[in-house]
């Protein structure tokens, strides 16, 4: 057997071999960095975001006056990814705001725990500035049939019996008093319609005014001197065209009857004003919570 093919063949794949690591060898040795030294890696950034915290308890329906938040919350960083899309980022935000729960000590302020800013939390910051919050016992027929509710406004007129040989008068004494609410029921919500129960036929009923010192000294004589008295329901859209009367006797209203009734624009009843009953300023509908009131 001739070997000297096998032989050849075997040395020329030693060459190549040795050719290729060759090559390899190069290329990797020209592909070496030079040594640097230790590999230094930048530390990872972390979003943050500054929110508002409380440091105390905060009971529900609390207001948030300047010098309350001063003591009571604080700003603190966390990772911005955490934090909520409606989060407070100021103390400055917060200010004259109602909480709608209990906050604890380390609760991060966001909308939700707040009231809406045309919400009040309870019948006192309702009452218009100037007013007072009255209460009236009224029936079916004092209060117009039941048809008063929340937001309406009403008069008020008076019958009075003075000593002989005066005679018996009947008067508007009090006009465009706001109604604050029905019974024991205080829900209003300026963009729905009121669901709040007027007075009950037959049945005794509160109805809660708000009206001006001076109206209040008046409103409590006729409740507690017993003199008949009652509502008047009157459309919003008068509010403020007050009409001063002299008063109505039993002499007017025969003489009245006699010429064929009083004139539609009540210019028969009109004269000069026995009180003057100051001018009030028109109530402000807001947004309140479901509240009792006692």
């Amino acid at each position: 057997m001739n070997r000297k093919p096998l032989f050849f063949a075997m040395i020329v794949s030693l060459i190549i071999s040795w050719a290729l690591y060759n090559n390899v060898i190069q290329k990797g040795q020209a592909g070496l960095k030079p040594d640097t030294g230790p590999i230094v890696r930048e530390p990872i950034t972390v979003p943050m975001v500054t929110v508002v915290a409380a440091k105390v308890r905060i009971p529900a329906k609390t207001k948030l006056n300047p010098t309350f938040i001063t003591n009571a919350v604080e700003l603190k960083e966390i990772n911005a990814s955490a934090a909520p899309t409606d989060v407070f980022t100021s103390v400055a935000s917060l200010a004259d705001k109602f909480t709608s729960i209990t906050i604890l000590p380390g609760d991060i302020f966001t909308k939700e725990r707040l009231l809406d800013k045309n919400t009040v939390p309870n019948l006192s910051f309702a009452i218009p500035a100037g007013r007072r919050a009255y209460s009236v016992t009224v029936d079916n027929i004092k209060g117009v049939s039941g048809f008063i509710q929340q937001g309406d406004l009403v008069d008020i007129v008076a019958f009075f019996r003075p000593p002989a040989p005066e005679e018996a008068k009947s008067r508007v004494v009090l006009q465009d008093l706001p109604v604050l609410a029905v019974g024991k029921s205080f829900d209003f919500d300026t963009n729905t319609a009121s669901n709040t129960p007027s007075i009950a036929a037959t049945k005794f009923e509160v109805v809660t005014l708000a009206v001006t010192p001076n109206e209040v000294e008046a409103l409590s004589y006729l409740v507690n001197s017993g003199k008949p008295f009652q509502m008047v329901l009157k459309n919003p859209l008068e509010i403020g065209k007050d009409v001063v009367t002299i008063g109505t006797t039993e002499k007017m209203v025969m003489d009245a009857i006699l010429k064929g009734g009083f004139s539609k624009d009540d210019k028969s009843a009109r004269g000069p004003a026995e009180v003057s009953i100051p001018p009030v300023e028109p109530i402000v509908t807001v947004k309140v919570e479901n509240q009792t009131v006692t």
